[in-house]
């Protein structure tokens, strides 16, 4: 990369505008299978953070797996194996998924797990990368950012001491056979598409370096895309800016609208920290200890003895430029947070700021860089000293004014009289040379003096501007033999410096990624305890001993938002284990809400939801006190997702929403119906269904109507 090139990626940075190179279309390519035992496999490549996902086999799968498949990792590309069933193949195409997705099918072949060990281990052999004595990389699971296997960097080295990826270790699972073979296709069409590049002969280090990490999918809450949109968890419109002639309508052209992931994208400053935030609202889990450790994360940025730390912890991540620096400062930072107790997120958070590695690269760059000249010549520029044949060039360039003087006193000594006052100056122009500039003689278009050739010696006419006329004669050319374009050598012999400086960094890649992650990783944390102390929200208590809901003062933390006054309000439902408990008693199983139009039915379901559904992904809640029991699916019927381009009716549509969310529901499902219908029709056609389902005595569906009577509904019944 020129100098060019690193100042326009450092502006971008700096002015957080959109960057071809920083702003690229998030790239996701998905492989799906289905073995001869009915098992479904899944793997898929992250473009943003360069990961390749395998997940656990699903055992006695359906077609609706698929779609969560789908629903997690949001793919562009979808690779089908020709073997899976042809009722898959019609459910991907016809129903799912929603977004612009190229879907292909491909031999079943490219699924086999021998080609993908072979094909891993290449990429494996392809990434050398040598690691850092001094660091380690924590070996331990990460318990605030999801249930992944952590993600070990396929970069082997027979002499480091880093942790290695061991392909022996995944293809001897039996139980993920089937994804292992996705993995393999899903390497072959990143080679088809020139992202990875395997060959087995070691050589230079590539510019893109692939983590593997294995997921399990049960551990995660099922989000529907209509669950995404009737929620408004995310967003995204049309930015005003992209109304210009020949707007591309690109991601850069977008802004996020009203919606939960808006909230705390306002206080998310750093590209790792957006990109994880995504990633987390996108994912909600249902591991209860991720849930608690994301919560007294947040808790102990809200402490009040921390408030001048956590004001300077925001501030240090909205201006991270340097690695080294602001690295160790947010360490520090990090170390003075205070509380009772030896917190867990104190302890997983500091070993990953290397103290040794990120001092060594500081070192190695400020040694090389001078960062005063750097700012004041807009480019990156090397330190004197460092090198002898460089600053002997600027010595010369630097030193050109005076030369140039002595240049022009020898040229007008050759030349007569009358043509002294003719010639202006002598210049040297990079990449260009030297030249005599001549007064412009506007009736010919020639300069005023130009030698009697080939009496004198030859002047060339090589360009005219400011009303001068620019020569090379014999001595200009002599001048650029001798001494060359001292510019433009400068600038090689820099981008050279530059280049082996790069090297030099590129071997502590490993501790910088893993500071760099772990600013993003701290910078989710801060939005979310900086949005829940701006928006009053509160810690919830999750139980995994019932299907309890208990919420106390609810609001919906949009909708609050956009009106003068917003009322809270309450939410009891409760069932399963815990019925004989004293939060849950005389808690009904389902909720049928009534009430005309404009009441805020659809409110107050949309607001369970978001309550729910922000427990899960570790964030404070907007309601005085609640209570919930781990749901592992949102499932809703809110808005429909009618096109023009299916034939089907709208009624229709609602109807099979309906039957999907019902066929999809398990015992700790929250299913959430909003009704355009009279309250007799929402018995007949929504509650009816749920008490002839097998999970109907533990399940929580919650019913809005527009009947205004509200007969008497028995427990047993509903």
């Amino acid at each position: 990369m020129d100098a060019a090139a690193c100042l326009a990626r450092t502006q971008a940075l700096e002015n957080d505008e959109p960057h071809d190179e920083l702003q690229r279309s998030r790239e996701v390519i998905m492989a799906l299978d289905v073995g001869d035992d009915g098992c479904m496999g899944c793997a898929f490549f992250d473009s943003v953070d360069d990961s390749l996902h395998l997940a656990e086999d699903v055992h006695q799968s359906t077609v609706d797996m698929s779609e969560h498949f789908a629903m997690f990792a949001c793919p562009t590309s979808f690779l089908i194996s020709s073997r899976a069933p042809r009722e898959l193949l019609d459910y991907m195409q016809n129903g799912f998924p929603p977004q612009k997705s190229c879907i292909r099918v491909v031999s079943s072949s490219e699924f086999s797990v021998e080609l993908a060990v072979d094909r891993l281990s290449g990429c494996r052999m392809h990434t050398p990368l040598k690691t850092v004595p001094s660091f380690r990389a924590p070996a331990n699971k990460s318990a605030l950012f999801g249930p992944y296997d952590v993600g070990v960097a396929m970069r082997p080295d027979a002499g480091g001491t880093g942790p290695e990826w061991n392909i022996d270790d995944i293809s001897g699972e039996q139980k993920n056979r089937v994804s292992l073979g996705c993995a393999g296709a899903v390497v072959s069409e990143l080679r088809r598409k020139g992202i990875v590049d395997i060959n087995l002969t070691p050589g230079p280090t590539p510019s893109r370096q692939i983590s593997i990490k294995t997921f399990n999918l049960a551990s995660f809450v099922a989000l529907g895309p209509e669950t995404l949109q009737a929620l408004q968890i995310i967003r995204s419109e049309l930015h005003p800016n992209s109304q210009y002639w020949g707007g591309r309508g690109q991601k850069q052209d977008q802004k996020e609208s009203l919606s939960i992931y808006g909230l705390f994208q306002d206080h998310s400053h750093t590209p790792q920290g957006r990109a994880k935030l995504y990633r987390l609202v996108l994912h909600p889990v249902s591991n209860i200890t991720i849930i608690r450790n994301r919560q007294q994360a947040i808790a102990l940025f809200l402490l009040p003895q921390n408030a001048a730390r956590t004001r300077q912890i925001t501030e240090v991540i909205r201006g991270i430029r340097d690695a080294k620096v602001y690295a160790l400062e947010l360490r520090d930072l990090i170390i003075g947070l205070t509380d009772d107790s030896n917190h867990h997120f104190i302890r997983t958070t500091i070993p990953k700021f290397n103290r040794e590695s990120l001092l060594a690269v500081g070192e190695l760059i400020s040694n090389n860089i001078d960062f005063e000249q750097s700012e004041y010549r807009g480019r990156p520029t090397v330190r004197l000293g460092l090198d002898i044949d460089l600053d002997r060039l600027r010595r010369d360039y630097d030193g050109m004014h005076s030369f140039l003087k002595e240049v022009f006193e020898s040229t007008i000594q050759k030349v007569p009289q009358w043509a002294v006052s003719c010639i202006r100056s002598c210049i040297f122009l990079p990449q260009l040379g030297f030249f005599v500039a001549i007064e412009l003689d506007s009736s010919t278009g020639k300069g005023k003096y130009h030698s009697n050739w080939p009496v004198d010696d030859h002047w060339e006419q090589i360009f005219v501007a400011d009303n001068s006329v620019y020569y090379k004669n014999d001595n200009m050319r002599h001048l650029d033999e001798q001494l060359g374009d001292v510019y433009c050598e400068i600038a090689d012999r820099e981008v050279e410096i530059l280049h082996a400086l790069s090297q030099e960094v590129l071997k502590f890649s490993e501790p910088l990624s893993l500071a760099s992650d772990t600013c993003g990783d701290v910078n989710v944390i801060l939005a979310l305890g900086l949005t829940a102390e701006k928006y009053k929200w509160t810690v919830p208590v999750l139980t995994t001993k019932g299907n309890i809901l208990n919420i106390r003062k609810g609001r919906h933390p949009l909708q609050e938002l956009v009106v003068p006054c917003f009322i809270p309000n309450d939410c009891h439902l409760g069932s399963g284990d815990l019925s004989n408990d004293e939060l849950c008693q005389n808690q009904a199983s389902c909720m049928i809400v009534t009430g005309p139009n404009q009441s805020g039915k659809s409110v107050f379901l949309k607001q369970v939801g978001l309550i729910v559904y922000l427990a899960h992904i570790g964030s404070f809640v907007p309601a005085e006190v609640a209570v919930i029991g781990v749901t592992d699916r949102i499932l809703t019927r809110i808005s429909t997702l009618e096109s023009v381009g299916k034939e089907e009716s709208a009624f229709a549509v609602d109807l099979k929403q309906l039957h999907n969310a019902i066929r999809q529901s398990t015992s700790r499902s929250l299913l959430i119906i909003d009704d355009r219908s009279s309250k007799e029709f929402a018995r007949n056609t929504h509650a009816r269904p749920f008490r002839q389902s097998p999970d109907a005595p533990n399940q929580r569906p919650a019913f809005s109507s527009h009947g205004s009577d509200q007969s008497p509904l028995r427990r047993d019944q509903y």
